[in-house]
């Protein structure tokens, strides 16, 4: 599917944010792929490095909610 637009990153400081992002892409697609165990763990090292350059963060110092209604 395309949507019609592309936004290139040309200049990016630090962009904790997108290798946040992208880390929790890394580690969701673990959970598709677990059956194939191998290419699983490729995925959460990935996740993992990407998200210790993200400053790894415990997202609960910021935003503590225990309930889906907020989200």
């Amino acid at each position: 599917m395309f949507l019609g637009w592309v936004i290139l990153v040309t200049v990016c400081s630090s962009c904790s944010d997108l290798a946040a992002e992208m880390a929790a892409a890394l580690a969701s697609a673990s959970n598709v792929f677990k059956d194939n165990k191998v290419y699983s763990k490729k995925l959460v090292h990935g996740a993992e490095t990407l998200w210790k350059f993200a400053g790894g963060v415990d997202d609960a110092t910021f935003y503590n909610s225990s309930m889906y209604g907020d989200e």
